[in-house]
């Protein structure tokens, strides 16, 4: 490999480095550190947001919550009174069917099959 390889390669991998999505690994570091809040581990009912695009992944906190014995609460968008609705979630597995896709495809608790939050 000549010089100019050399510096055209770490060139490109600069800009590969550059463009990894460490989404992931920000989104870990951010759901350990509000796991060990003291309110969150008092909490019997945590409210939480599914993640979408470059948003926290949030599905392994909203997983761990469920997991937890406490209640999951996702907000779901009311268009026709243009509100946040909180709704009671007891599980978020694609499979399911209890979560459908809402405005921009964010997934979105279905009213039929999760309770409202009150």
């Amino acid at each position: 490999m000549t010089v100019v390889d050399k510096n055209e390669l770490r060139k490109r991998m600069r800009q590969v480095r550059a463009e990894v999505d460490d989404r992931l690994f920000r989104s870990v570091d951010l759901w350990r550190q509000v796991a060990e809040l003291p309110g969150y581990r008092a909490a019997s009912t945590v409210m939480a947001f599914k993640g979408f695009g470059s948003e926290p992944d949030t599905m392994d906190f909203v997983r761990a919550v469920l997991a937890s014995g406490r209640t999951l609460v996702l907000p779901r968008v009311d268009r026709e009174r243009k509100a946040l609705v909180m709704h009671a979630v007891d599980t978020v597995e694609p499979s399911c069917g209890k979560l459908l896709p809402g405005p921009f495809g964010i997934r979105e608790p279905d009213p039929g099959r999760c309770p409202v939050f009150e």
